[in-house]
């Protein structure tokens, strides 16, 4: 990340270039040692990094912001596009509905097997929106949360089509018109 500085009014401004406009913002009065601004750079660095659990500030009122701001700070930090954010989103409140309003720190691979086979079974959905909904749920564990998910067991699967061919041979036309 490129850092940029600004001087303005007196106050030192301090922002990533690389950073949409969600990006937090840093002022440094012109008294502030070189210690403190480095200090404060290195912070925000590790909030904006790949690889460190960016929804794991606090605010400036020392609370914790709620699961799902952290779910989109997260995911910003990490430029997914906003219709991804959306999505992620409405996957994690739909899991946490199915489990009756319970937090994610109380469930593991369990609830998580459980929510996927009832996508493939009792909504019927198609293989691809349950990989997005487990993706959805990963990133969700990993970046948020801080923990790894284990194995998931048997999760059952949605059925992938089965694709017709568009072409078919000569003897399949044969049978076909006899």
């Amino acid at each position: 990340m490129i850092p940029r500085f600004a001087y303005r009014d007196g106050v030192f401004l301090f922002a990533h270039f690389q950073c949409t406009g969600d990006c937090l913002l840093n002022c440094f009065s012109p008294e502030a040692t070189r210690k403190e601004v480095k200090m404060k750079t290195t912070i925000q660095q590790n909030i904006h990094s790949r690889n460190s659990n960016a929804a794991r500030f606090v605010d400036k009122s020392g609370k914790q912001p709620k699961l799902l701001d952290r779910l989109r700070l997260a995911l910003r930090s990490r430029h997914y596009s906003r219709r991804t954010e959306q999505t992620y989103c409405h996957w994690v409140k739909k899991y946490i509905y199915f489990h009756n309003v319970r937090h994610p720190d109380e469930m593991g691979e369990a609830e998580i097997n459980q929510f996927l086979t009832h996508l493939a079974v009792k909504e019927n959905v198609s293989a691809s929106t349950q990989n997005q909904a487990l993706c959805a749920l990963l990133f969700l564990y990993r970046h948020v949360v801080g923990r790894d998910v284990g194995d998931l067991g048997d999760v059952i699967r949605a059925r992938k089509p089965v694709r017709l061919p568009v072409v078919m041979t000569r003897a399949e036309v044969k049978s076909v018109l006899q």
